[in-house]
């Protein structure tokens, strides 16, 4: 009983351990499952859902990128599918184990109802490209 109580403790601090590990050296317990899973980079949320905005305005979208690599990460481009995204000034250059905001620019249709622009980064090096969207809805 006591080798089985004994295993037990010894399960739970190696646990307690290893995701205090992850949380420091990550920043989160899901920034190191991403890593773990072959991720280089992860966004908080890839998905700004701006509500109901007034048709034709300017508003900034800001998008938290989290490298989880040990050197620089530098997004070389990005891509959307109209010209009402404009993204900020590249290459642009994300430091090693840590958060960067990147805010682009976006002008709401000026037709009233749902819309959903996607867009896409490219990375320097063998990283695949990263899908973020904006969705939303005017009146």
């Amino acid at each position: 009983m006591k080798a089985r109580i004994f295993a037990i403790a010894a399960a739970v601090l190696l646990v307690v351990a290893s995701l205090s590990w992850a949380h420091w050296r990550f920043g989160t317990v899901g920034n190191a499952v991403a890593y773990l899973d072959g991720r280089t980079v992860q966004v908080d949320q890839p998905i700004q859902e701006l509500g109901t905005v007034e048709p034709g305005k300017r508003l900034p979208v800001t998008f938290n990128l989290i490298s989880l690599q040990n050197e620089p990460l530098r997004i070389v481009g990005a891509n959307a599918p109209c010209s009402c995204i404009l993204p900020p000034e590249m290459p642009m250059t994300l430091e090693p184990l840590s958060a960067t905001p990147l805010t682009f620019n976006f002008i709401a249709p000026r037709t009233t109802g749902h819309f959903e622009q996607e867009i896409e980064l490219y990375f320097d090096g063998p990283i695949p490209a990263m899908q973020l969207k904006i969705v939303g809805a005017t009146q």
